[in-house]
């Protein structure tokens, strides 16, 4: 299984985000793509195609983290 939380630091690595808030979002990305991965490989998906569908789920990362950290924001 590859290690959602060490790929979403390195590409999220220039995203602008608040260091107090930078680990809660990379924790979610994670555990997003971790979900897309399982669910993908329970419907057959080879692990290398599993892969590659969990990560087609974010297109521009900097956008994604910018979005999750806004409604994060909002809630608090």
């Amino acid at each position: 299984m590859p290690d959602w939380r060490k790929l979403v630091r390195k590409r999220l690595s220039s995203a602008e985000l608040p260091d107090g808030k930078r680990e809660d979002v990379v924790t979610e990305l994670a555990t997003h793509l971790d979900e897309t991965h399982e669910h993908a490989l329970s419907k057959g998906l080879t692990r290398s195609a599993a892969i590659k569908l969990a990560l087609q789920e974010v297109a521009d990362w900097r956008v994604l983290a910018a979005a999750i950290d806004a409604a994060r924001s909002e809630s608090e």
